[in-house]
């Protein structure tokens, strides 16, 4: 948390400053969320209804000039249950962006935030994955770097850190690296407004679980991975961007094991005590990623269709990682210039074994469907109401939980220019 303040901190005093010249925004804004959900905890049998309202204070600073883009925003979120109080608390989000350009040929961008959450589905609309009701103290930052190396060739040197802890012994912490290379060149020679690229990544990640008489188990992921990609906008309207290739896993996993019961002295009495051994497995496994998106954007309709599947981490899980599939339909419909609908329907695969990603077994479908209406009253002020339909299918213990929320909420804010 201390971490977090300092470096938004730091943001704020070495981004605003340079740029006192130039127009800066700085907009509060308020989020009124009214929500009946009918399985908070998504319960296979002892389904828990509630009334959820949330109120969310909120206030962004902004400005952008030629070379430079800053961003600070800060968030607080009031929950409270109406019916399962345990539940009601206040989380935080702390977000800082900062992007500097040297050089029409060479940018700089770093990313900072903060968050503290504590609803059991926070994961499911991105990772598919159920959490249960524990706080989750979140910090990221990452740094980018984007050179121009030709009229046609550009790279992009990416790094992000990760950091999950929970404040329940039965989740696993979770510390991961992420760094990529990416180089785009322009095909328009080839195909018209096309462009290839080539891109190395490498991920390493780190989960821990406290267990029994202060054990621990820990597992280590280390991910490497390589891909080609091709981009093309077939019109203003229609875009399509694919990439493929390979990874290479290696995956280490340690832990403790029941060895039976010794005889242990105690002040002149003999107990029997249960006794356990380590265990380290080591795996190596070759797969393949894969991203595939395609999307229109027009004046009335706009959406898009996605797939995607990779390494990725798995927050609160033994094993820190899964094989993750997606699969995301998006679309926007304009009915008026205030009225607007939108249906959102997904598909998630997480998939981890302990003889290939070492630790917990994970093997769960997650589907999704969400559709929507928004009216807007102006640029600064909308009103939207959604129903969502979830289910997520274990396939190992082979059971199915769904869920279906109702919720209304109310957007205002206010930008004030200096």
């Amino acid at each position: 948390m201390k971490t977090a303040r300092y470096l938004l901190i730091f943001i704020t005093i070495f981004t605003v400053q340079p740029v006192m010249g130039n127009e800066l925004k700085l907009t509060p804004s308020v989020t009124l969320k009214e929500e009946y959900n009918d399985n908070i905890f998504f319960s296979v049998n002892d389904r828990k209804k509630d009334f959820i309202s949330t109120l969310t204070p909120g206030i962004e600073l902004s400005d952008r000039s030629e070379k430079l883009d800053v961003n600070l925003l800060l968030k607080v979120n009031g929950i409270l249950y109406a019916r399962t109080s345990e539940l009601s608390a206040v989380d935080q989000d702390y977000r800082g962006r900062l992007r500097y350009m040297f050089s029409p040929r060479t940018s700089l961008s770093s990313e900072a935030g903060y968050t503290l959450d504590s609803q059991p589905d926070r994961e499911i609309a991105t990772t598919g994955l159920v959490l249960g009701a524990v706080k989750r103290h979140r910090q990221h930052y990452s740094l980018t770097g984007e050179r121009a190396l030709t009229e046609k060739t550009s790279a992009v040197l990416a790094y992000s850190y990760e950091q999950d802890d929970y404040d329940n012994q039965r989740f696993a912490n979770l510390r991961y690296h992420d760094a990529s290379l990416t180089f785009t060149h322009d095909l328009d020679w080839l195909m018209r407004a096309t462009k290839g690229s080539v891109s190395f990544g490498y991920a390493h990640y780190n989960s821990s679980v406290s267990l029994v008489d202060s054990l621990t188990s820990d597992s280590t992921v280390d991910n490497y991975s390589a891909t080609i990609g091709l981009s093309r906008a077939f019109s203003e309207v229609w875009s399509f961007q694919a990439n493929a290739g390979g990874r290479y896993t290696v995956s280490k996993f340690h832990s403790w094991e029941f060895a039976g019961y010794v005889p242990e002295q105690l002040q002149g009495l003999i107990f029997l005590v249960p006794s356990f051994s380590p265990v380290t497995q080591k795996s190596h496994e070759w797969g393949w990623v894969g991203q595939l998106a395609l999307s229109r954007k027009g004046e009335l309709t706009e959406g898009s269709l996605s797939f995607n599947t990779d390494v990725q981490p798995s927050s609160g899980q033994t094993s820190g990682t899964t094989v993750r599939t997606g699969l995301v339909a998006d679309m926007r419909r304009r009915f008026t210039y205030e009225l607007s609908g939108s249906m959102s329907v997904g598909y998630y695969l997480n998939k981890s074994n302990p003889g290939a990603i070492a630790g917990q077994a994970i093997d769960e479908e997650t589907v999704l469907v969400t559709p929507g209406i928004r009216y807007e009253f102006n640029k600064d002020m909308y009103l939207e109401a959604s129903y969502q339909y979830a289910t997520v299918f274990n396939n190992i213990s082979h059971n199915e939980a769904n869920r279906n929320t109702v919720f209304v909420r109310l957007y205002i804010q206010h930008p004030f220019f200096m």
